[in-house]
């Protein structure tokens, strides 16, 4: 069974879409040709705006952010108050995994992210990161990865953690397909939650504002 979820920019209601989902249930699309946001329950946003996510990012998730705060703007019922978004830079694709692992694991890390404090975190490459940086090939980062995810959902079972591709800026990139596609098959095969980039500002309309993501289970 596969849920995919196109998201806009609100990434609560996307995290939002798990607890209440049979997952044993058909395929579930939520974009931009399915699912009108402005049309969701009060009840349903909010389920998502309760609960609690980090996420380590760069410039990307710069832009997501920027969407939330327009969206919570333009609607109180978008509150984005759980939400931390932490800007780490760019230092490279490994340290970008290690710097995640160690605030996530090391109490004595000065960004330490508790953990048992939040329901979803995650970390995400830029779309830079199709250099591989610190590693001697895509399916070396790409394994590094996975035992590292793998590693804090066996460590902390009571947090969901969500796995990511590398954003799209450019057809035909070799290296970023081979990753994300690794990705995309391991987390259909073994039950996980990924975010895919598939069609960057494709569909913007005022609610749709950073990128399309698509959520593949």
């Amino acid at each position: 069974m596969k849920i995919l979820c196109m998201l806009c920019a609100i990434l609560p209601l996307a995290v939002a879409c798990f607890p209440p989902v049979d997952r044993s249930s058909d395929d579930m699309v939520i974009n931009h040709g399915d699912v009108d946001i402005a049309s969701e329950s009060d009840a349903r946003i909010a389920a998502g705006a309760a609960l609690t996510v980090y996420l380590e990012h760069a410039s990307v998730g710069g832009n997501i952010w920027a969407g939330l705060e327009d969206l919570e703007a333009g609607n109180a019922r978008y509150d984005n108050g759980n939400i931390l978004f932490y800007n780490r830079g760019n230092p490279g694709a490994k340290n970008k995994f290690d710097d995640f692992y160690r605030r996530v694991t090391l109490a004595a890390d000065p960004n330490y992210r508790n953990p048992a404090d939040y329901d979803v975190m995650m970390t995400k490459l830029c779309y830079i990161d199709n250099n591989y940086d610190g590693f001697a090939s895509v399916t070396e980062m790409y394994t590094y990865y996975r035992d590292m995810m793998n590693s804090l959902e066996s460590a902390y079972p009571d947090t969901v953690f969500v796995w990511w591709t590398i954003p799209i800026m450019e057809d035909g990139n070799a290296a970023r397909d081979q990753y994300n596609t690794l990705i995309r098959e391991y987390c259909v095969q073994n039950d996980k939650y990924p975010v895919s980039y598939t069609h960057l500002r494709a569909h913007e309309t005022v609610l749709e504002l950073v990128c399309r993501l698509l959520l593949e289970k």
